[in-house]
């Protein structure tokens, strides 16, 4: 028999007595899920509210970078001008002075050379006084990166400001920047320009931490940095955050910033906690206030129509569990205002669900794009590297030269240094010459001067090569040549670097008393060429990994050897190039490896190389005019000339190279191309232009070898163009062929 309810004094109780508790029981719940409600819609404002600081530092990010990119972009097409390009640098800097007064926010306009000397400033009459640069970090990254720069806020002239700095490029290098000092009140203006609320505070940052402007007191707080309250927030590697901090006037905000500005400045928005307190307690009130009237409803209708309550009440409960499901919330018409409401909330919950969602999608493909980013900047840095090493055979030119002249001056007591010197250069040069090869190859400027050739004669020039010096502790070396001629079709030069690179390989980790074998097989349609060694080995993990960059095995504890880890990447590419394979085996540390380069076989029979013979002692006379602006190498090569009868002037400087040719008529020039002010090309049509110039014969000495490089030289008005270290000996044979040929 189904239970009753009864009155305390026992008797059946009425229709009303009944629905008030079933109203009661219905109520339960409901009051339940709006409490939850509430607590949850508190919680979703405080949490939507530093979304919307973090959504609105975004977008205000996007506006400053947009300015950036806009003062940038017109410093670019200023760096194209023509009076520029033409070098009328009068003419230029009227244009540059006319732009900075059209522009409200620019200090000035400067010029500076790659070697920081100031051309002019649009600030100081033309030409300018000596001035230093601010900021040089900012202006020394342009120069490294060849990419615009936007530096951080400085005090220039005793106002703040920030350099947008422009490189300006010729041949693919830097040849000035352009830099322009912008008032902060640029980026202030584009706050302004946002509509922003007058209580939310928006901060800009540069890229040191240092504010460049604020949506409030602008002009006090640029320069400072943040509170500590807002730089422990902002700490970590994270591009964009949010929570609570306090500004400069000491108000609690709810705050969201953004480090998402491709020049690495940041963007804080931050919105009062009261506000967000005053709405809250708004929206509770409201909330309890329709709980309080929904329950009388309630109490009285239950009376009327139970139905019209039960059946709402249970819409709701699939709406709640929808919305945990994260599906479409079922549609609720209940008449009553109270569940129409809460079903109204739940459907923005589920939005708000869903655009969080959205959002994570975003940051993901943001991540995505960062990394993209990031593995874009390490090519940059290997071509940076290969450049690099480029730049490093100038200072090994005086090096060579000054060993020349210790040994023409019969110094004996030096000789062991020297010949430490000498094998110290020897593998300095070896190094610098890989680093070239990597940039070369990776850069796709390998040329090969393809022949006939026989891989016997090829190999046995890479053993006098790369075979260690007469009495030195080394391995034994044993070559066994093909019977018959191995033909092949290749570029001589390139692969005698393949074999010797192999070669010096296994002496490097062989040991004094172990073996080293080389190989020629020939037969069929490839040809082999096998390099042995009964060394260090290779570890099995390793061996896939053995012809990539950078890349050296070694055991546990102990350094590797000496080298960059470039020469049996080269290897690959130089034979890949000539349509063959490389391939390496090993049976593990301790049990050598063996190195096989397999070649397509040509039928053309091979050139006979001409036999080398050394070079004959030149003892030369005449007038000779060195300029370069490394004094070491200029100051050593004089002294070498000078030796062998040449009469030698020195100078460093292309202006007083010009100026000696009133007192110094020289028979041969040999010059520097990178020089500073005016670079070696131009300084050759001046001299061939100048009356004492007509007759010399030119010479270009310069670390740039590419075949470019030398025929620009030539275009230039040069007889003759070598690469930095050039071997003394030859140099003189060359100076002798000049003065023989009558310049």
């Amino acid at each position: 028999m189904p239970s009753r309810l009864r009155h305390p004094g026992g008797a059946v109780p009425s229709l009303r007595y009944r629905l008030f508790w079933l109203a009661a029981a219905a109520l339960l719940p409901f009051a339940l899920v709006a409490a939850l409600a509430i607590a949850e819609i508190a919680a979703e404002r405080r949490a939507e509210t530093r979304l919307t600081a973090m959504e609105l530092s975004r977008i205000l990010i996007h506006s400053v970078d947009a300015e950036l990119r806009r003062t940038i972009a017109v410093l670019e097409v200023l760096a194209q001008s023509p009076e520029l390009e033409r070098g009328e640098l009068q003419a230029f800097y009227e244009r540059c002075r006319r732009l900075a007064q059209r522009q409200p926010h620019w200090r000035s306009v400067s010029l500076t050379d790659a070697g920081m000397h100031r051309v002019f400033n649009t600030g100081f009459p033309f030409p300018p006084p000596p001035i230093d640069i601010v900021d040089p970090p900012s202006f020394q990254r342009t120069v490294a990166t060849g990419a615009p720069v936007v530096g951080g806020v400085r005090t220039f002239r005793g106002r703040w400001a920030f350099t947008v700095r422009v490189p300006v490029l010729r041949d693919g290098k830097v040849r000035y920047v352009l830099s322009v000092p912008v008032d902060p009140a640029a980026i202030h203006a584009v706050l302004v320009r946002q509509g922003i609320a007058e209580d939310w505070t928006v901060a800009v940052y540069d890229e040191s931490g240092l504010r460049v402007a604020r949506s409030r007191a602008h002009e006090e707080s640029v320069g400072a940095r943040a509170t500590p309250s807002l730089q422990r927030l902002m700490q970590g590697a994270t591009p964009e955050g949010s929570g609570i901090a306090t500004t400069v006037e000491g108000e609690a905000v709810h705050t969201g910033f953004s480090r998402r500005s491709e020049f690495g400045w940041s963007v804080v928005v931050g919105l009062p906690d009261s506000r967000v307190r005053a709405v809250l307690r708004r929206q509770t009130l409201l909330h309890a206030g329709g709980l309080l009237v929904s329950c009388l409803l309630c109490i009285s209708l239950a009376f009327l129509a139970s139905r019209r309550v039960t059946g709402p009440m249970a819409s709701l409960r699939e709406a709640a569990r929808a919305l945990g499901r994260r599906e479409p919330l079922p549609e609720v018409r209940s008449g009553v205002r109270e569940i129409d409401e809460v079903a109204a909330a739940l459907a923005a919950a589920l939005k708000e669900l869903q655009s969080s969602e959205a959002q994570r999608e975003a940051l993901l493909k943001a991540t995505e794009a960062a990394l993209a980013r990031a593995e874009a900047a390490g090519r940059a840095k290997d071509e940076f590297l290969a450049v690099l090493g480029h730049e490093l055979r100038n200072p090994l030119a005086p090096i060579v030269t000054s060993l020349h002249v210790m040994e023409r001056k019969g110094d004996t007591a030096t000789a062991p240094q020297r010949a430490l010197i000498r094998r110290q250069v020897a593998q300095m040069t070896r190094l610098v010459d890989d680093l070239l090869d990597v940039s070369r190859i990776t850069s796709g400027r390998v040329e090969l001067k393809r022949a006939p050739l026989d891989l016997n004669a090829v190999v046995e020039r890479a053993v006098e090569a790369a075979a260690p010096a007469p009495g030195a502790a080394a391995p034994r070396l044993s070559v066994r040549l093909a019977d018959v001629p191995a033909r092949v079709s290749g570029d001589e030069v390139r692969l005698v670097q393949v074999v010797s690179n192999l070669l010096v390989n296994a002496f490097k980790f062989t040991p004094p008393d172990g073996r080293v074998e080389v190989e020629v097989r020939a037969g069929g349609e490839r040809v082999e060429v096998r390099v042995t060694d009964s060394g260090r080995g290779i570890p099995k993990e390793f061996l896939p990994r053995v012809f990539d960059l950078f890349t050296q095995a070694s055991r546990e504890g102990e350094r590797t050897s000496e080298g960059l880890g470039l020469g049996l990447a080269i290897v690959r590419s130089l034979v890949e190039l000539h349509g063959g394979q490389v391939g390496v085996h090993s049976e593990g540390p301790g049990r050598g490896s063996c190195f096989t380069v397999t070649l397509p076989a040509a039928s053309e029979p091979a050139a006979v190389p001409a036999a080398p013979h050394p070079a004959a002692a030149v003892r030369g006379e005449g007038r000779i005019l060195v300029v370069d602006d490394n004094v070491d190498a200029a100051d050593s090569l004089a002294t070498w000339l000078g030796m062998h009868g040449y009469e030698v002037r020195t100078e460093h400087h292309p202006e007083a190279a010009l100026q000696a040719l009133d007192a110094f008529v020289p028979d041969v020039a040999i010059l520097d191309i990178g020089l500073p002010g005016m670079d070696g090309y131009e300084l050759a049509r001046r001299l061939r232009a100048h009356p004492a110039g007509v007759g010399a014969a030119l010479l270009a000495l310069t670390g740039y070898g590419q075949a470019s490089d030398r025929q620009q030289a030539l275009d230039a008005g040069f007889d003759l163009h070598l690469a930095k270290p050039v071997d003394a000996e030859r140099l003189l044979s060359v100076l002798a062929s000049l003065r023989a040929g009558g310049g």
